[in-house]
């Protein structure tokens, strides 16, 4: 078990946050349901990447959490509100959250132990809706 201390996350709200979200990620995030994430990435106007991230939905069309390697924090942060032109509200949570990576072949045992959740059964890049974060909590 290790703290994954190098994560950036980062909250969108309310109004035109999927609309941001779209015009700054490579994947659908409009098919996202809340609990629901997807690897995605930050293109650049050439067709290449500014960096890979996860975009997790915690309130459809208004509540976006945004997970991403900090070493690239600025660079991030400074891409995606240069395209931030209807003022999404953007809030740097990274100071306020933690990730905990529990790795190896006892991992699930270890996690089963420590949740009640049915980690045997959540499927890929989903969290149970009763265990999103309460996002207001961070400010």
């Amino acid at each position: 078990m290790f703290d994954v201390k190098f994560i950036w996350v980062s909250l969108f709200e309310r109004r035109n946050a999927l609309d941001l979200i779209q015009r700054v990620t490579s994947n659908d995030a409009a098919k996202l349901k809340p609990g629901q994430a997807q690897y995605s990435c930050l293109p650049n106007e050439e067709g290449g990447i500014v960096d890979d991230l996860l975009v997790y939905c915690i309130e459809e069309n208004k509540v976006y959490m945004l997970v991403v390697n900090a070493s690239n924090i600025e660079k991030d942060w400074n891409w995606i509100a240069k395209h931030n032109t209807n003022n999404v509200e953007m809030h740097n949570i990274s100071d306020k959250t933690c990730l905990l990576a529990i790795q190896g072949p006892n991992a699930t045992k270890i996690l089963e132990s420590l949740t009640d959740i049915d980690v045997l059964n959540l499927k890929y890049y989903t969290l149970p809706k009763e265990h999103l974060p309460e996002w207001k909590m961070y400010w």
